[in-house]
Order: C-alpha cells, then structure tokens, then sequence
C-alpha cells in the first residue's frame, strides 16, 4: 500500500482561503508579498506536499533534487514563512493530531511500547519515512561495492524486543 500525495496543477490557482472555512480572511500583506508560484508553493506545502513536489506543482521549473534545493531555499524567505504560518494557523487549531503527534504514536508502534506484531512495527516505520520523507533515493557518488555498503552500516546490536515489553 502506497501513500497518494495530492496532485495539483501548477496552472490551477489555489485559494488560501479553502483551510480556513470560519472566516474570509482579507488579502494580507505577507500574501500580497508574494508571487503566484510563491504562494501556489505555500499552499502545496500546507497541503502536505514534500517541499521539492511543492516547488515543482507551482509551476517552477526546476525538478527532482534541484527543485528540492531550491524549495529549501525559498522556504527561508520571511514572507513565505510568515504566509505558511497564517495558512497553518486554522490548521492547527482544527487537528484532532498535529503531524507531531501522529509521528510519537508511529514511533511507540515501531519501537514496540505500543504492542504491535513485527509487520505492524514495520509499516509504522514506513509510514513514518514517507512523513519525513526518507523514502527518498539517496544519490551514491563512486563505486558501489559490497564493501563499501557494509562499513556504511552501523554495526550496533539489535534491542532485546523482550527487554522493552
């Protein structure tokens, strides 16, 4: 089972307005701040869109890790971070869980102080990797040996399942 993220048209304008269905909020200064793809890229975030797919869906055309640079980068401007917040504000106030605490319950699950069977430790794991997005390729520059791949794995033992029960 795969986790779907919302698709969304860079050509389709979003409306901030769609999170917050207790008032109409007025343009405010932060967002008129901001360009359209500065602002479709807010709102794709808010939607739980990885940065770089964010930056990509607002029409920008940068893709795969240069997109991802690039989101990281704009995610440090004040205006983009200050029109985040207004967009997350009626978010958090209406989250029976925040993100936060789905990510707590998925590590008790995984680490076993929530009883779960190996399969279910394993899927609140790959749950979790998709929140965080770890489930990323990651980019191996050289050879890649059997050796090489075995130094880069941390050697420690395993905890004693029955110890943590």
């Amino acid at each position: 089972m795969s986790l779907s993220l919302p698709q969304i048209n860079p050509k389709t304008k979003l409306d901030a307005r769609a999170y917050n269905k207790t008032e109409e909020p007025e343009d405010s200064d932060t967002m008129k701040a901001l360009n359209d793809r500065q602002r479709r890229f807010c709102e794709a975030l808010v939607t739980g869109m990885a940065a770089g797919r964010a930056y990509e869906a607002a029409g920008y055309d940068s893709k795969g890790n240069v997109a991802d640079t690039c989101a990281e980068k704009l995610l440090r401007n004040a205006e983009v971070q200050s029109y985040l917040k207004e967009l997350r504000k009626p978010l958090k106030e209406s989250a029976v869980l925040t993100r936060q605490s789905k990510r707590e319950i998925l590590a008790k699950i995984a680490t076993g102080k929530i009883k779960a069977t190996p399969a279910e430790r394993a899927r609140a794991i790959q749950i979790d990797n998709a929140m965080t997005g770890d489930n990323q390729p990651i980019k191996i520059e050289g050879e890649l040996t059997l050796k090489r791949v075995l130094e880069g794995i941390d050697t420690g033992a395993l905890p004693n399942e029955e110890e943590e029960a």
